[in-house]
């Protein structure tokens, strides 16, 4: 934990040579500076501190805005983020995704977003490779390279003591899905042929 300006103070005036030319009076004009250097010594501190949060997205406060440069923020499909809350979510988000061609990858990114979304894939029945009795569609062989999403309805941002700010950021927000179906459609593999489905609340 920081020390506080006045156990800086504390300490500077312990150290202090003794006898009349050395007074401890607050009042004092070397007190005064002292004091005035311990609010520094204290500041600097705290601040240092304070890089060990800034140095993850989610809870940045003074580097967000270089997190955000660095990684590409705001994303075109959610746009720029009014609060503090969602900008953390959306840097963190970009950090930690890792892209890749499998349903998790996905559901992965949709969690982080806020969502809870589900798959499924078109297959086929093939003759000579696909068994009876197994999880086939019936249609044309195209259907290989369909992919339906599930969105499980809205998501609600609600204020955070300690990471929204009061008289800016709002107390709930909905957002009804369309940021995830952007995203998905962006990071999804090009050939494949994307159907999204998002539920209402």
């Amino acid at each position: 934990m920081a020390r506080t300006a006045e156990a800086y103070f504390a300490s500077m005036m312990a150290d202090l040579p003794t006898g009349p030319a050395w007074p401890r009076d607050r009042d004092g004009v070397m007190e005064a500076i002292l004091y005035a250097a311990a609010v520094e010594l204290a500041d600097i501190e705290a601040r240092g501190e304070r890089l060990q949060e800034e140095a993850d997205p989610r809870t940045a406060l003074e580097t967000i805005g270089d997190w955000e440069r660095v990684l590409g923020l705001p994303d075109p499909c959610q746009g720029p983020s009014p609060d503090l809350v969602r900008r953390r979510e959306a840097a963190w988000l970009k950090e930690d995704f890792t892209s890749g061609m499998n349903l998790e990858v996905y559901s992965r990114l949709a969690e982080g977003m806020g969502y809870a979304v589900s798959f499924r894939e078109y297959r086929p029945f093939r003759c000579g490779r696909s068994r009876c009795a197994g999880t086939h569609t019936l249609g044309p062989a195209d259907q290989v390279h369909k992919l339906r999403t599930t969105v499980a309805g809205p998501r609600k941002l609600r204020f955070r003591c300690g990471a929204g700010r009061c008289g800016r950021d709002p107390l709930t927000a909905t957002i009804g899905g369309e940021d995830l179906v952007c995203v998905l459609r962006r990071e999804m593999p090009a050939h494949l042929q994307k159907l999204f489905n998002v539920l209402e609340a």
